[in-house]
């Protein structure tokens, strides 16, 4: 059986200080509290903001962050294509960003998605990747990862 990701309470190092928040970041944090008060509504709209600010600012860690957590409210919300779409662009950026932790967490999305589409080996194969990139980025958030295949 597939455990829920713990995504919500990932806070990436591309989340470094408070005191530097610019709006864009301002706009994420009021989307993750609106995804926790169960306004998914509120929380995607909020997420489209930010986004939209981080593209101009050009923060692809940031950003890729953002959009695995807009994926995961599309998840929760039975959403798997809108989910899948933003779970491959924020692996793209991760990529691009070279954060290793972003790419296991982006990884990880994808096979759940995989296994909720009932594509068992390729659940599989994504969970190694994510745990390949989880165990080099050596930080606690990414040893969350789920890999329940049942």
């Amino acid at each position: 059986m597939l455990e829920r990701s713990n995504d919500k309470s990932d806070d990436s190092l591309a989340w470094s200080s408070k005191a530097d928040q610019k709006p864009s970041r301002r706009l994420v944090e009021q989307a993750r509290e609106a995804e926790r008060r169960g306004d998914a509504a509120r929380s995607l709209s909020l997420y489209d903001d930010a986004i939209e600010a981080l593209e101009q600012e050009q923060n692809l860690a940031v950003l890729a962050d953002a959009l695995r957590w807009k994926g995961t409210v599309h998840r929760e919300q039975g959403e798997t294509e809108a989910a899948y779409r933003c779970y491959t662009q924020s692996l793209i950026l991760a990529e691009r960003s070279g954060s290793v932790s972003c790419k296991a967490h982006g990884y990880n999305c994808l096979a759940i998605i995989a296994q909720r589409r009932g594509n068992l080996s390729e659940s599989e194969r994504l969970y190694g990747i994510a745990a390949d990139y989880a165990g080099r980025a050596g930080d606690a958030g990414a040893g969350r990862l789920q890999h329940h295949l049942v």
